[in-house]
Parts: structure tokens; C-alpha cells; sequence
């Protein structure tokens, strides 16, 4: 393994150096003065192409002063948070007091013997521990990673002075969860870390799971391989870190920022999580000397620090910060106001206070270390476990189909990439599908060649052949899919990180797809589109972009989709949803939801627009009258309440046809009805009334509202 894992000498040199300098301790460092910004922002989606909603974002500062064989001081100065997907200020506040308490939740920027990359624990190990994520610069690291060196820059100081820095690429030998893949710079001649940018080499299956232990019974396992399979795909990524370290007094180097990003992928929801440190230095080894700290970690100290609050206007908690155990005193304000109107806080908590934390540096550092090119080694020999998923995510049911369900198994090959297939049957038509992908993936694009035959529906909103839909077809009968069938080849081409853009050229056989299933628990079928048999080949792109935080600000979503194909005819076909909300006087809302679209060519049934139904018009049903090469829909809602549950008044309108007769289209499709959304929308359920052309009543369940 040494032998194989540094690709020239300067990397082994440089490695070396940079190990020594991790564990080494600063002797010189006697002590700081540092102001210290933390904040955490969660969010929360239903589906691939649904708007994410801010769910949680708490905010700390504090002033931290350390010194050496003494421990730091702790002022928190600021805590906020924010609950959005609840709406309940009571509490958000009564949450303040709890956060402000907690002092692993503020980072010390430095003591003896701290993780300078910020992986594994607060204290650096020197010996590599696989348990968890494994050190690139821990002793036995060479095991698990190879290294080379890269660019190389200088800094002048103030004084004149040059600092060389070296960069060293990390690769790790198989692609694995808890490896790192990236780059890291260092101080050629102290071997200090200076910035780094990596992320896991592989997504983490099983992010939240049931692990039974060795000893654990037959119907142990078992019943931890059903819990499992209930929230596939239950799939954790760490996307990328980023540190950055500022030289002070022409010596020392400590941290400056800190990020973290990532997200848990369970069952029908996404939840990505954002992580922020940011650091500045009122002084260096100049501060006066602190007085001793005396931990009193008894249960008389800690009703003690509960009461302080009838006498006085702060509050004082000694105790053991982490698993460094490093002495702290924790000064906090009893007045909530201090902590969440803090001066500190500039702006609502609701912006993403770029400046602060310095968010261009930052997407700088992550795209030039983790592009497409930053991958773990490509190999066939030890590859880990293939990730097999089931479930309920996997079930659906429609009219075409009947009751169907899929096994997909993916296999990490190294490189980025993946292989992944696909096994489906329905048990009403009898008709096998199946798709073998092979893609690249960097955590934040993914490229990906797919061979498939599969089920396809028409529609341009929804998911029709998701879970939550086939309840709903199911139990009322209300199948809103218009499905064809399609088996072909296609290229795809996707980005997350930046911007949600999608891109995919196909060519592939379309068919009709016949009902051969009926049965419903209350409700029937309507009959399902006869498809154009042909070939085409074409291009399709989609574009999302949401913007705003706050349930009570501006908030937009926009949705553009384009595409075009030749073959047994040739069209081209663009639509644009656009979608806002905000907050009225008395505690009201409104959002407006507008939507167009129209063609040129040829088109083939299967690829019109259809409307009627929940995603379009509430109130009426969908079926095969309503659909053209040419549409436009108008949806208003008026709401009130919390975000936890809030009840709103709506109206949709729209129209679809033949793109020759859009300015004598006549009375549109309508509907009116009641709504109740629990969550920020997450959660949905309706009494909506038909106006045109349908006079009727429907109540409808759902998730993900479109504002």
C-alpha cells in the first residue's frame, strides 16, 4: 500500500509533513479572541421536481475567547430560530434558551490538537478509525487513499513575505461511503492545511436505519429488513466540505470558514441540509489572561444555572466542551429578545447572509476540487455491497398495470460511476419492464446512458406512477396518468447543485398502453389514451429555480420545460409554470400559480398537455377530452392560518386545445373548493367544486402543494 499510494515523490513529502503538522501542537499559541457565526438550515421536499420548503434554520453567535491550559470563554450574543413548516413563534422562542445552553452547538475555532479538516470528531486522531469516515492524513490513511500533487500558488503578505502553497489530490482505492475524495492545500513549509474542498466518495445507503447486532434472532433481522425496505431508497450523500484557513500575525493559521452540505433521500422525501461556520479575530496571543475555570458538572450546579435568571441578567454554565473535554465557561443572556434581536444578526434569518459567510469563495473552492474528474478509483476487485431497494417506494398501481412492484440494485464501480438495474412487473397486464443504466455521478451532476422498456405517462404535472398516486387510483379510482409505453436508449444529463437542470436525448419505439385493470374500492376508471405508434428520436430539457425562504415573504418556483423530436413526425413543444406566494395584512397569504404552453409540428397524442385533476384543475377530473397542443392555467389561492395548518379559498381556470384557436378558446375549464395544508403544504387535502364543464364535489388527499 505504500508503495502504490503516493504517484510522485513531492506527494509523499508533502503528505508526510502534513500529517506531523496535524497532530503537532502549536506551542506558540497562547491565545485568541474570536467572534464565531454557526448556522444550520434543513429543508424538505416531496419528490424529484417538487419546490423544497425551508423546514428548520437556527443561528448562533457568540465571542470565544480561548487560552492555552486554561479553556475559553464562552459570550453566546445571538441564537435565533425558525420553524417554517410549523409557523408557531411560541415555539421557535421557547426552543432559544434550549440552543443558547448547548455549547457543542459553538465551535471553539481552535485548541491543541483539533481536527484542522474537520471530519470525524472535534479532536484529531492519529490513527485511521473506519468505523467512521477515514482520515486522508491519519496514520494507515495510505490504506484506503492514493495522492498527488496539483497546482501550486503564492501568497505576498503585508510584510512582503511569500507563502508557497501546494495542493494534494485525494483519491480513495474503492468508492465508499465513508471515504473522502478532493483537495487539499497546504503550507509547503509548515504543512499546515490551509483550505480543502472533498466530499464522500459514494452516497451511504441506509442513512437512517434499523441495524440489528450479530447476535440479533432470525425475526430481529427480519423485521429490521422491513423497516428498512419501508423507507427506501433511505440514501445519505455528503456532497461536499468546504474549509478555508486565514493566516494571522504572518504564523498561525486558523480556521475562517466552515461548510457542509448534504442530504437523506427516505422513501418519497428529500431533506437537504446545509451547515455553516464562519470565524473572525479581534486578536491573536493579545488578549488578557482569563482566571481559572472549575467545571462543576453536579446536578446542584445544573438547577443552579436554571435559577440565576431571578438575580441577574445572565446566566453562567461551566462544563466539559466535546471529547477534547476542554474547560468552558458558557455566558448566556436570560432575555430572549438580547439573544434573537442580538446586534450580531444582521437582516431577517430568513437570508442567506452570503457576505458572512462568504458563499462565493466558498462555490469557488467546491468546483474547482470536486468536479466530474475528482473520483474514487475505478475498479472491479473489492467493490463494496450493492445496494438493493424495495418497498413501498418501488409499488404502484394504475389501469394499466394493475398492482406492480420493482427491485432495483445498484452497483458502485469506482470512477463516479454506477450500475444500476431495474425489474418490473404488473400483475394485471403481464408485461415485464426492465432499464440497465450505467452513469457517472459526482454528488452534484450525473451523467447516465440508459437502455429501457418501461410505462410512461403523458402527464406534465404530478407523478402519476408514484406511490401516493396509486392510492388514489386505488381507492377512488382516480388514475390521473395518460400512459403510453416507450422502450428505447436515451442520454441523460442532470446538475443539483447550482441549479436543477435537466437534460435528455432519446430515440426510442412509443406504443399504446391498454387498461387492463378495473377493480377500485369506491369509483371507475376512465379510459386511457389510444397512443401514436412510432419511433422518434428528440432532445427534452427541464429547468427549476426557487427562490425565497420566509412562508410569510416572497416565494417563487418556476418550471420550464422544452422539447422537441423527429421521426414517424416531427414536433417541438415548450411550457413555463410560474408560481409565487406572499404574505397580506391579518395574517392572510396569497399565491398565483400561471402557466402556458403551445407547440409547432405534428404532435402525437401522448405528447399534449392534459388538464383536470389535483395538479391542474381542482374540481374536475381528468380525462381524454381534455387535452391539446396548446394550453394555459391560472391557479389563486387565499390563505389563513400558521404553516403548521393553514385552510385557504382557491379558483383554477384553463384551457386546452388546438394551438390555432387559443384566442377563441370559449369558456375555460373551472373549479372553486375549500383547501386544508398542514406542514407549509407538504401535506394537502381538498374539497374542490366543478364549475365547468363538470358540475361535481371531489375531496381529494395528497402531498407536495405547488405553493
Amino acid at each position: 500500500m505504500l508503495a502504490t499510494a503516493f504517484l510522485d515523490e513531492k506527494a509523499r513529502e508533502l503528505f508526510t509533513r502534513a500529517k506531523i503538522a496535524r497532530v503537532a501542537q502549536e506551542s506558540s499559541m497562547q491565545s485568541y479572541d474570536a467572534k464565531v457565526r454557526q448556522r444550520i438550515s434543513v429543508r424538505a421536499g416531496i419528490g424529484k421536481a417538487g419546490p423544497e420548503r425551508l423546514a428548520y434554520r437556527g443561528e448562533t453567535a457568540a465571542r470565544v475567547q480561548w487560552q492555552r491550559n486554561v479553556g475559553a470563554r464562552i459570550q453566546v450574543t445571538g441564537t435565533r430560530m425558525v420553524l417554517p413548516i410549523l409557523g408557531v413563534p411560541k415555539v421557535e422562542k421557547d426552543a432559544i434558551q434550549d440552543i443558547a445552553d448547548d455549547n457543542e452547538m459553538i465551535p471553539i475555532p481552535y485548541f491543541p490538537g483539533s481536527e484542522t479538516l474537520w471530519i470525524g470528531g472535534s479532536v484529531a486522531r492519529a490513527e485511521v478509525d473506519d468505523n467512521g469516515i477515514v482520515n486522508p492524513l491519519a496514520t494507515g490513511a495510505e490504506a484506503y487513499y492514493t495522492y498527488q500533487t496539483g497546482d501550486s500558488v503564492q501568497l505576498r503578505l503585508p510584510d512582503g513575505k511569500i507563502v508557497q502553497l501546494r495542493e494534494l489530490a485525494v483519491r480513495p482505492r474503492t468508492p465508499k461511503g465513508n471515504l473522502a475524495v478532493g483537495s487539499l492545500w497546504f503550507d509547503v513549509v509548515t504543512g499546515q492545511l490551509v483550505r480543502a474542498a472533498y466530499r464522500l466518495a459514494a452516497a451511504t445507503p441506509n442513512a437512517m436505519s434499523a441495524v440489528p447486532n450479530d447476535s440479533a434472532t432470525r425475526s430481529a433481522k427480519l423485521a429490521a429488513f422491513m423497516i428498512n425496505s419501508l423507507f427506501a431508497p433511505n440514501v445519505g450523500e455528503l456532497s461536499s466540505i468546504a474549509i478555508e484557513y486565514g493566516l494571522y500575525q504572518g504564523q498561525f493559521w486558523l480556521p475562517r470558514l466552515q461548510s457542509a452540505e448534504g442530504s437523506i433521500r427516505a422513501l418519497f422525501a428529500c431533506v437537504p441540509i446545509k451547515y455553516e461556520n464562519s470565524f473572525t479575530y479581534a486578536s491573536v496571543n493579545a488578549s488578557p489572561p482569563l482566571g481559572a475555570i472549575q467545571v462543576d458538572t453536579s446536578k446542584a450546579a445544573a438547577d443552579s444555572s436554571m435559577t440565576q435568571c431571578r438575580n441577574s441578567p445572565t446566566r453562567v454554565v461551566t462544563q466539559y466542551k466535546s471529547d477534547a473535554r476542554i474547560p468552558t465557561v458558557l455566558t448566556i443572556p436570560c432575555n430572549d429578545s438580547t439573544l434573537i434581536y442580538s446586534k450580531d444578526f444582521v437582516g431577517s434569518i430568513y437570508d442567506d447572509d452570503d457576505a458572512i459567510f462568504d458563499r462565493e469563495s466558498r462555490d469557488q473552492l467546491i468546483g474547482a476540487a470536486l468536479g466530474m474528474r475528482a473520483q474514487a478509483a475505478f475498479s472491479l476487485a473489492n467493490l463494496p455491497r450493492p445496494r438493493v431497494q424495495i418497498g413501498p417506494s418501488m409499488m404502484r398501481y394504475n389501469r394499466v398495470e394493475g398492482f406492480s412492484t420493482e427491485v432495483l440494485l445498484e452497483q458502485q464501480l469506482g470512477g463516479g460511476f454506477a450500475a444500476t438495474a431495474i425489474a418490473r412487473y404488473g400483475f394485471s397486464d403481464g408485461k415485464p419492464n426492465g432499464e440497465f443504466a450505467m452513469a457517472r455521478t459526482n454528488l452534484s451532476r450525473t451523467v447516465g446512458l440508459n437502455v429501457y422498456s418501461r410505462l410512461n405517462a403523458a402527464n406534465d404535472w404530478g407523478a402519476p406512477l408514484s406511490f401516493g398516486s396509486s392510492l388514489s387510483a386505488l381507492l377512488y379510482g382516480r388514475d390521473e396518468g395518460f400512459y403510453f409505453r416507450s422502450s428505447g436508449v436515451e442520454l441523460q444529463w442532470n446538475s443539483t447543485r447550482f441549479l436543477h437542470l435537466d437534460w435528455r436525448a432519446y430515440t426510442e419505439n412509443q406504443s399504446r398502453a391498454m387498461q387492463n385493470a378495473t377493480f377500485t374500492v369506491g369509483g371507475a376508471f376512465v379510459p386511457n389514451i389510444a397512443a401514436y405508434r412510432g419511433r422518434f428520436t428528440g432532445l427534452t430539457t427541464r429547468w427549476l429555480k426557487s427562490s425565497g425562504n420566509d412562508p410569510r415573504g416572497l416565494r417563487t418556483f418556476t418550471d420550464v420545460r422544452l422539447e422537441g423530436a423527429i421521426g414517424d413526425s416531427a414536433f417541438a413543444r415548450g411550457a413555463v409554470d410560474f408560481t409565487m406566494s406572499h404574505a397580506l395584512p391579518r395574517k392572510l397569504s396569497a399565491s398565483l400559480a400561471l402557466s402556458t404552453g403551445s407547440s409547432v409540428g405534428d404532435m402525437p397524442i401522448q405528447r399534449h398537455w392534459f388538464l383536470g385533476g389535483l395538479q391542474t384543475i381542482r374540481g374536475q377530473n381528468a380525462d381524454t377530452t381534455q387535452h391539446g397542443n396548446a394550453f394555459w392555467m391560472t391557479r389563486a389561492e387565499l390563505s389563513a392560518g400558521p404553516s403548521v395548518f393553514r385552510s385557504s379559498l382557491f379558483g383554477d381556470f384553463g384551457w386546452t386545445g388546438d394551438r390555432s384557436s387559443i384566442s377563441r378558446a370559449g369558456r375555460p375549464l373551472s373549479g372553486v373548493g375549500l383547501g386544508f395544508a398542514a406542514f407549509d403544504g407538504l401535506v394537502r387535502f381538498d374539497v374542490s367544486r366543478g364549475i365547468h364543464p363538470r358540475k361535481q364535489t371531489r375531496v381529494d388527499f395528497y402531498l407536495n402543494r405547488r405553493f
